[in-house]
């Protein structure tokens, strides 16, 4: 189900991801980091090493039960 929500909110946009260090990605869509956009929306966990801005992202899904926070 998370995956079919996912695809809804992206739609037509376009998905633009950058290599990065370590053989990891940054992707965004319209500018907005996909990581953060996941998390808000209770889409995943944060890792335990993420950065803090990850970690309020999953902390906002978590408080308002979004998502896998159901």
């Amino acid at each position: 189900e998370h995956a079919r929500l996912l695809e809804q909110y992206i739609g037509n946009r376009v998905v633009t991801c950058t290599p990065e260090r370590g053989g990891q990605f940054h992707c965004a869509v319209d500018e907005h980091d996909l990581s953060v956009i996941v998390l808000y929306n209770g889409g995943g966990r944060a890792t335990a090493d993420a950065p803090a801005y990850l970690r309020d992202a999953e902390a906002h899904a978590q408080a308002n039960r979004l998502g896998i926070w159901q």
